[in-house]
């Protein structure tokens, strides 16, 4: 499980000035309308950190995923493979033989994990894009909006729902 960092950032209103202070999820991507309302003046706003998903690839969606197991394997198998190196170096007072155990045990270790990142699928963020395609399908200028700034990736859910209709 990853341990995903939460910050607030402050978004200045473009029509009344007034500062607006919002959570946001600061590593990947945070998901949903990427406009909001300017809860003093009640104007229309763009967050650049909010993204609709069904814009996205799939690689680009599983890219959380990805980062996590990244960190995983940073904070959890690196220092515990150095300290049962160490250990072991003690234990046999020799190097080579405490390289000869470790070093296949942690490759094993690794090949397992890379196993288990490429097994990622797409199927977690099901409602994710199921909402975000309702957004998207709701409105033609909305669509529109969102697409202008922030942009389609060509292999998208929304770029393959598109080509159907026509």
């Amino acid at each position: 499980m990853a341990v995903v960092m939460k910050q607030y950032r402050t978004y200045k209103c473009a029509s009344c000035s007034q500062k607006t202070k919002t959570e946001r999820v600061t590593e990947g991507y945070t998901f949903g309308n990427p406009f909001y309302t300017c809860p003093h003046c009640g104007a229309l706003n763009y967050d650049p950190y909010i993204t609709e998903p069904a814009l996205l690839s799939p690689k680009k969606l599983l890219k959380d995923s990805r980062n996590s197991l990244n960190t995983m394997l940073f904070l959890l198998y690196m220092p515990c493979g150095l300290f049962a190196f160490l250990a072991l170096s003690f234990a046999f007072e020799n190097f080579l033989w405490s390289l000869l155990i470790v070093g296949p045990i942690l490759a094993l270790l690794t090949i397992l994990i890379l196993l288990k990142k490429r097994k990622l699928d797409i199927s977690k963020y099901k409602d994710l894009l199921d909402e975000s395609m309702k957004r998207l399908n709701s409105s033609a200028d909305y669509a529109q909006a969102v697409i202008k700034l922030q942009g389609m990736d060509a292999d998208s859910v929304y770029q393959a729902s598109m080509q159907q209709m026509e």
